[in-house]
């Protein structure tokens, strides 16, 4: 039977035969274009017969359900949710010619189709996630088409902002985070308090500063989201929430609450999180997914506040167990986070083993997670968890039984939750390092060594990452140590010193690496681009700026998000521009890859570095011809910490009543005699340093502080009652946090001059909250003689100034001078400061770590801190970091700093100043120069203190020279 055939397709044909040379798009443009003038003059005239052919028309172009809609939009809106979803696709490609063929019509339909795409792919139960690339990219057509900042406009905005959120929820991807970020914030801006989808704007705000937190742990995001939280919190439920979206505010509210009850340890927001679930509890929503998700994070709370009471409240346990097993019968089997349900009820079973040694729960917590395993196979952001959970029950199994193929067997799923390409890099090194342990656990070093190292380079690659320092702090206090350990297995495997001095570098002053390799010196691009220079030098101080956030109204508090999302970019454009500059003229951050480039930087005397862990201790020794371990059998781990603890721990000896200065003194002076015994004397050894007599000109070695024996005052190490036997007798000792930080102090004072531009003194004789005056006048008539008698009449004094007028003059001096007072923070490192001036809050302003890792100078060449702390680190998990004011003052630019790892005296102060200021100004200003100044002054004030009731060592060995 012939196929027939309708007037208008015939015509079709003709016309196409006459319009050969013209293009298909545009073609189907001219039908359309005819197709609907002859619909609408039909529908005007009432002649249904031209109706019908423009029908077929449109049939013909776009396909017949797209065509339906072109006919009356209003129904097939109102049919949408009613087409089966194969169909929906069909839809989607037929509108796609709609777009193809440039016809402005259809918006609402449009954006009807992106609802329908959506809610196919993030249905709780069967939601296939295909259907949401082109519901984002229907919603992004729909937004183009609409009037900016129209209502629609906005809804679209607000749509994508949810449609990218979800899609990161899928695919983990950061640029989803920052899309949605973006399109929510310019909804926001273009909405009214009272319009449609302004509060669940804001709620999808709070959940993507979550997400944005939990992804990089960036504290500002955490912040924001808790601001805007807050809030909606505090401003009460509305009468247009549902019971169910004000159950949501509550659940992502709890949420940031738990995070931030982790990040600052602090146990009011982890019951206030507790009391947001069970508020959300007790108002039984409907949809059992989120009943789940509600009980889920309850029996995690419970959890964590288990673990905080120091694994002793058994009623947190047992709740936790109560409400995970409800999370598990309410979750549908297609729950998104139903393994991770599984997992947490694992996790309570397996610590109720650890506490009551109970067999059956241990069995219950390994079928739990291979359920868990099961369940979210196939999405590897969850799947590392279980498989170290999993993991964890194998190994508790080992322990038990001695079956070593459960230890085995625990090692494999450790690495396979390290190869995924999916979890955080966090989770990736907490599965290096259980993998690690197994393998110690075994016996077999040359793997253990391996995972361990595995976990270092992680945590290089997650502290490269663009994070503001505070940040970094807070991530690196988990991995505290995990360089040690890795360079002990090292050489435990035989393996080569260089290599394992290399691994010790990489997992130590990360931080001020990072820093470093931030501010490198540029000068090579300078020259050879000076354009490309600025650009970059612009971008990374934008970067580095970390947007304050204060308690604002809440119309400023979007401009703290438009900050937010402007940072995200310059850091995207800076990546690119390194990229770029590595690319055209090879320059990189300063690396040590070779035992070559460790040795060069030896050429001008010794470097050591300690490593003390549980499994050996030993100390690298790098000279101009090689780079060696020797072993320290005398050092003990234990003792090491105990001794540490005198200087640095809660009881510190290094401050105390005036009757207490005989027995402190005392407890000094046997650490100094073990610290020569076993760790300095047999260093010195091993350089033939000790088989010549003491001399007036000593050579120079450097000493790193990261580490315990970082800590100690390697340079006052001595025998109590022998004149020689001594550091100070036999060498000059300079300190440096890392390696790879004395070679960018080199780099950086080769380009400037100790009197090269005027000096500068900062003089503080009153600080509120100090009772007693410093005798600072002393060290200012002291200072300021010696430099006008070696021609330096040019000293600028500022007198109790503020913190802007320091940061000013700072940017200008080459050489400058602080009398005043110094804090440690002992929870915040980055917080320890020099006290200056009264601020706004009547407290001193103090000018910190933080502050001056953000500066930059120009002609610093020295800066002299001879205050109190100015060179301790106030925290003990973050001892490989050396955080401390003096360190700030290296990263601000000055290859030299003098300071002080305890509290100082003021009369030792006074002469010390004297005579070191003398020593400078009598000096050339050479590198050398400045570290034998501060030695000979030191050891003056040591002869001195030898001589007193006391034998006062407390006075003076605190003083020490950090620098090249």
């Amino acid at each position: 039977m012939a196929a027939t055939t309708t007037p208008y397709i015939a015509s079709v044909a003709e016309l196409r035969a006459q319009l050969s040379s013209m293009q298909e798009y545009q073609f189907k443009r001219v039908l359309f274009l005819r197709a609907r003038a002859l619909f609408h003059s039909g529908k005007h005239s009432g002649n249904q017969a031209q109706v019908k052919e423009a029908v077929e028309g449109a049939q013909c172009i776009i396909g017949p359900t797209a065509a339906m809609f072109w006919e009356d939009p209003g129904k097939a809106a109102r049919q949408f949710s009613l087409l089966p979803d194969n169909y929906i696709q069909q839809v989607h490609e037929e509108l796609q010619q709609l777009v193809s063929i440039n016809i402005q019509k259809l918006p609402e339909i449009m954006l009807k189709l992106a609802e329908k795409l959506q809610s196919i792919a993030t249905r709780p139960e069967n939601g296939d996630r295909k259907y949401l690339d082109p519901a984002i990219e229907v919603n992004n057509k729909v937004t183009s088409l609409l009037e900016e900042k129209s209502k629609e406009w906005t809804w679209t905005l607000y749509y994508s902002a949810g449609m990218h959120q979800r899609r990161f929820c899928y695919r983990k991807q950061d640029e989803d985070l920052e899309l949605a970020l973006e399109s929510t914030v310019m909804a926001l801006r273009a909405m009214r308090k009272e319009d449609k989808h302004y509060e669940d704007c804001l709620d999808l705000l709070v959940t993507i500063y979550g997400q944005l937190y939990e992804l990089g742990r960036e504290l500002r995001y955490l912040e924001e989201g808790l601001r805007f939280s807050k809030t909606i919190i505090n401003a009460g439920r509305t009468t247009a929430r549902t019971t169910s979206e004000w159950v949501k505010v509550l659940f992502a509210h709890s949420n940031l609450l738990g995070l931030e009850s982790i990040r600052a340890s602090n146990s009011d927001s982890l019951d206030e999180a507790m009391r947001c679930l069970s508020e959300a509890v007790a108002l039984k929503p409907e949809d059992r997914s989120l009943c789940a998700s509600l009980s889920f994070n309850l029996g995690r709370r419970h959890l964590e506040r288990f673990w905080r009471s120091g694994k002793n409240s058994e009623v947190d346990l047992v709740k936790s167990l109560k409400h995970h097993h409800r999370a598990v019968r309410l979750a549908p089997p297609g729950h998104t986070s139903y393994g991770q349900i599984l997992n947490g009820l694992a996790k309570v079973y397996l610590e109720r083993y650890d506490r009551f040694l109970e067999w059956s729960d241990l069995i219950t917590a390994f079928h739990l997670s291979e359920k868990a395993a099961v369940a979210v196979n196939g999405h590897p952001e969850q799947q590392a968890d279980v498989l170290i959970q999993l993991a964890s029950a194998l190994e508790r199994g080992f322990e038990a039984t001695g079956i070593d193929s459960r230890l085995e067997a625990s090692i494999r799923l450790y690495k396979e939750a390290m190869s995924l390409s999916g979890p955080p890099l966090a989770t990736k090194i907490f599965a290096a390092i259980f993998a690690g342990k197994a393998h110690i656990s075994r016996g077999d070093t040359t793997e253990a060594r391996k995972t361990f190292v595995s976990a270092v380079n992680i945590l290089e690659e997650l502290n490269s990452q663009i994070l503001s320092r505070d940040d970094q702090q807070f991530i690196l206090k988990a991995y505290g140590g995990l360089s040690t350990v890795a360079a002990a297995l090292t050489l435990e495997a035989n393996g080569e010193p260089w290599e394992a001095l290399r691994v010790l570098e990489k997992g130590r002053g990360c931080i001020l690496n990072v820093s470093m390799d931030r501010r490198a010196d540029l000068a090579e691009l300078k020259e050879k681009s000076p354009e490309l220079y600025r650009e970059y030098v612009t971008l990374r101080n934008l970067v580095s700026l970390e947007a304050p956030i204060q308690n604002t109204p809440a119309e400023q508090e979007l401009d703290t998000s438009s900050t937010i999302l402007a940072i995200m970019k310059h850091q995207e454009e800076k990546a690119q521009l390194e990229k770029r500059i590595e690319t055209e003229f090879g320059i990189t951050p300063y690396q040590l890859n070779s035992p070559q480039q460790f040795q060069k930087l030896a050429e001008l005397g010794p470097i050591v570095a300690f490593n003390a862990s549980g499994i050996r201790c030993d100390a690298f020794i790098v000279t101009s011809g090689e780079v060696k371990a020797i072993r320290l059998p005398g050092v003990r781990y234990e003792d090491l910490k105990k001794y540490t603890e005198l200087l640095n721990g809660p009881k510190a000896i290094t401050e105390g009543p005036i009757s207490t200065l005989r027995s402190r003194n005392k407890d000094l002076r046997k650490f100094l005699k073990w610290l020569w015994i076993h760790a300095v004397h047999p260093v010195l050894h091993e350089l033939k340093l000790l088989s010549r007599s003491p001399s007036d000109h000593l050579p120079r070695i450097w000493w790193v502080t990261s580490g315990l024996l970082g800590l100690a005052p390697l340079h006052a190490a001595g025998l109590p009652d022998n004149e020689n036997e001594n550091t100070y007798s036999y060498v000059v000792s300079s300190y440096i946090p890392t390696i790879k930080a004395l070679a960018q102090a080199r780099r950086r004072s080769y380009h400037v001059h100790l009197h090269g531009k005027s000096p500068l003194m900062v003089n503080m004789p009153e600080t509120d909250g100090y009772a007693s005056k410093l005798k600072t006048s002393r060290d200012v008539e002291a200072i300021r003689a010696r430099l006008t008698s070696a021609g330096r009449p040019d000293l600028e004094i500022l007198e109790i100034p503020s913190k802007s007028q320091v940061l000013n003059k700072l940017s200008k001096a080459s050489m400058v001078y602080f009398a005043c007072h110094g804090e440690v923070d002992q929870n915040d490192p980055a917080n320890s400061g020099l006290l200056l001036k009264q601020g706004l809050d009547f407290k001193p302003e103090r000018l910190t770590f933080r502050d001056l890792a953000r500066h930059s100078t120009e002609s610093a060449k020295m800066a002299c801190l001879l205050a109190c702390y100015t060179a301790k680190n106030g925290d003990e998990h973050l001892t490989d970091e050396m955080l401390h004011i003096v360190s700030g003052f290296q990263l601000a630019g000055f290859p030299h700093v003098i300071g002080s790892l305890w509290a100082v005296d003021d009369d030792i102060v006074n002469a010390l100043s004297d005579a070191f200021a003398k020593k400078i100004s009598e000096s050339d200003g050479d590198d050398a120069a400045i570290a034998r100044a501060l030695h000979d002054s030191v050891n003056t004030q040591r002869m001195v203190g030898k001589r007193t009731v006391n034998r006062d060592v407390l006075g003076w060995a605190p003083f020490v020279h950090f620098g090249c």
